[in-house]
């Protein structure tokens, strides 16, 4: 298992930072909302392809999922979580301290745990 090159900060500060450019793009052009269109699933297209490690893709699901939640519908939440679950499962929960600094991998560990993917202890 190789470590991750982008961090779990790195990672979410980009993602949030795609997700705002985008919401303000639909501000601007004071057009709204379509059915459908969410500023993750922008922010989601941007990092297509992006990273190849585990981890890393591992991270940017979680990140996605987070900010999602209560916006998608149940069939692309369930299809996230799935595809989360995967990942951790190549990854593995006991080896995410190794992979990550102690405070990226606490926080990815919390959000494992919020998104129901993990138990709480």
């Amino acid at each position: 298992m190789e470590n991750a090159q982008e961090g779990y900060f790195q990672i979410r500060d980009g993602f949030l930072a795609y997700y705002y450019e985008y919401c303000r793009h639909v501000a601007r052009s004071g057009r709204g909302w379509t059915e459908g269109e969410t500023a993750a699933g922008f922010a989601m297209e941007q990092f297509d392809g992006v990273f190849h490690s585990d981890i890393e893709n591992l991270m940017l699901e979680v990140i996605f999922l987070v900010s999602s939640t209560g916006r998608l519908l149940a069939e692309p939440s369930a299809r996230g979580l799935g595809i989360a679950a995967e990942l951790l499962g190549k990854v593995g929960v006991a080896n995410i301290p190794s992979l990550l600094d102690e405070e990226e991998a606490s926080e990815l560990l919390f959000d494992l745990k919020t998104l129901g993917l993990i138990p709480h202890r």
